[in-house]
């Protein structure tokens, strides 16, 4: 997967992003990929560290994190976040993660 975060200067919400994996039927990045699943489910952690300190689940490839949930999972606004995404399958569970630690 392709991940990508950035912070809203104006609200200091934090939105991550993400280009899907193909499972069935193909695997470029330049085009919107099959989805090869009934719907579409992730699952979103953000880390403090190697402790995960927010799990949320995404039915879009996207995520806004408020500055309220910053607030709450880090006491102040992070400088760089380190989060996963896991496509989710019905059928098979969660797939193998995607990492990345993004400076904000």
């Amino acid at each position: 997967m392709q991940l990508r975060a950035w912070r809203d200067p104006a609200t200091g919400d934090v939105r991550l992003t993400w280009i899907r994996r193909a499972r069935i039927g193909g695997d470029a990045w330049l085009a919107e990929v099959p989805l090869g699943e009934e719907a579409e489910d992730y699952a979103v952690s953000i880390l403090n560290g190697a402790t995960v300190v927010r799990s949320v689940r995404a039915s879009l490839p996207a995520f806004l994190y408020t500055a309220a949930q910053q607030a709450a999972d880090f006491g102040v606004p992070p400088a760089s976040l380190t989060w996963s995404v896991a496509q989710v399958s019905r059928a098979y569970g969660a797939g193998i993660p995607a990492q990345v630690i993004h400076t904000l």
